[in-house]
């Protein structure tokens, strides 16, 4: 179905309700034994595991739409940050139909995302929004799914105050706060302004949205969320791509929102 840089999943032949992952990190175990998981987050479908052998199969609850974001998302912006690559106009092109068409989802898709973010906050759980490929967009039934959370420790985001998520964390996801200065770069002025005015919609929809439910208006919780990434990732590798860079660009350019 999909290949990420995390696992490959398929599909289960006559089950649609779950699908089959391999984990690229793991390493394989014919004689490993499947356990059933217990289900973390029974409210919600974040596509979590739901059972695997402890090696690098697991069986996951399926999510259904197409993926968000341009294609190949991590292995871009790791070549706009290392190597100076440039965002070519058709790929931005491909975000700005994106984002067309999401703006045009009724303010009920944005509740329905923010209650799944408010959820995760109240489980001290921090949403991923730094890559777009980490939502589905289900274009039938205009709903947004949020999905592969974070592989590391929630208590790595404990120093994140005064809570874990916030409502800037939709409006970074749906936007790619990250890429989004390299597609103004790349577009024409005409797409250009419309990315720009389609962006501030979006952002409107996600403050109505998470203002109704409850979620964090706290705008420096993803300043905070930059920059203790960018330092973990500094003191693993001895690098890290410039997340606060790009976000201040981004936030340049809107300091209206």
């Amino acid at each position: 179905m999909g290949e990420g840089a995390k696992k490959k999943v398929y599909s289960i032949d006559g089950i649609n309700d779950y699908v089959i992952a391999f984990l690229k990190s793991k390493k394989a175990d014919k004689n490993a034994e499947f356990h059933p998981y217990k289900d973390p987050f029974p409210e919600f479908n974040f596509s979590q595991p739901i059972g695997g052998n402890n090696a690098n199969f697991i069986i996951m609850r399926r999510i259904f739409g197409t993926t968000y974001g341009i294609k190949d998302w991590t292995a871009k912006f790791l070549g706009v940050n290392y190597s100076n690559k440039k965002i070519p106009e058709s790929d931005a092109k491909v975000f700005l139909s994106q984002i067309e068409n999401i703006e045009s989802f009724p303010i009920e898709s944005y509740i329905d995302l923010a209650k799944q973010f408010k959820y995760l906050n109240d489980k001290k759980i921090k949403v991923d929004m730094f890559n777009p490929n980490n939502l589905a967009v289900d274009n039938k039934n205009k709903k947004f799914t949020y999905f592969d959370l974070f592989d590391e420790d929630p208590a790595m985001f404990s120093p994140i105050k005064p809570q874990t998520n916030c409502i800037q964390d939709m409006i970074n996801l749906l936007t790619d706060s990250l890429l989004h200065s390299e597609y103004l770069d790349a577009l024409s002025q005409n797409d250009k302004l419309k990315l720009m005015t389609k962006t501030r919609n979006i952002a409107e929809k996600c403050h109505i949205a998470g203002r109704k439910v409850g979620l964090c208006e706290d705008n420096s919780i993803s300043y905070q969320t930059f920059t203790l990434v960018q330092n973990v990732q500094i003191k693993r590798h001895g690098k890290s791509p410039d997340y606060l860079e790009c976000y201040k660009k981004f936030l340049e350019a809107y300091s209206d929102l």
